[in-house]
Order: structure tokens, then sequence, then C-alpha cells
């Protein structure tokens, strides 16, 4: 089984070295593979704060969007539809979702 095989140590560093030998013996590439962990280390950090960066702007539009609908509720306005705030926050916090499980991925990677 293929996860078995993934969670075994080096087992990438095995893939991507494999690949890259095949690759470079073809002619069809491989020469930067070997800078892969450096490439990663510097890739890295820079998707983390993005990833973070984006996580507070999805924050900040979702305490923005739930004061909104709380603010309609209380005043029981009807401007603008209230069904469409709460689909707003809902988005947010799947999207909120989504960043927090990315953000574990990379920081899972760097391990």
């Amino acid at each position: 089984d293929i996860r078995q095989h993934a969670e075994t140590p080096h087992w990438d560093q095995a893939v991507v070295s494999t690949q890259s030998t095949g690759n470079k013996e073809c002619g069809k590439g491989g020469e930067g593979i070997d800078n892969l962990p450096s490439i990663l280390n510097e890739a890295i950090p820079s998707a983390t704060m993005n990833i973070e960066n984006e996580l507070n702007s999805t924050r900040l539009f979702i305490s923005r969007y739930t004061a909104l609908v709380e603010r309609q509720e209380a005043e029981l306005l009807e401007e603008p539809e209230p069904d469409m705030l709460r689909q707003a926050v809902i988005n947010c916090r799947q999207h909120e979702a989504f960043l927090k499980v990315l953000l574990n991925d990379v920081v899972v990677a760097t391990d």
C-alpha cells in the first residue's frame, strides 16, 4: 500500500531522487532537484506568512459580517437581505477552516 510506504522515513527523498535521476538520464531536466531542500526552506516561511495574512483578513471579514448580522437582527432591518449576510459569514468561516488546514499542512511539511 502506497500510504504505508509514504510513512516510512526518507520515502519522499527516495521518490525525488529516483525521479531526478530518471529525468537527468532522459535529458528532461532534474538539474535543480538537488536544491529542493533549500528551495523549500526559502518558500515555506513565505507561504506561511501569506496564509497567515489571508487568515487575518478573513477573520476581519467574519467579525464585520457577524456584526452586521447581529445589528440587523437587533434592529429588524431588511436591507441588505439577511440571508446574504449570513451566507457571507458562512463562506468566510469555510474559507477560514480551509486556510487553517492549509497552514497546518505547511507546518507539518517542515517537520
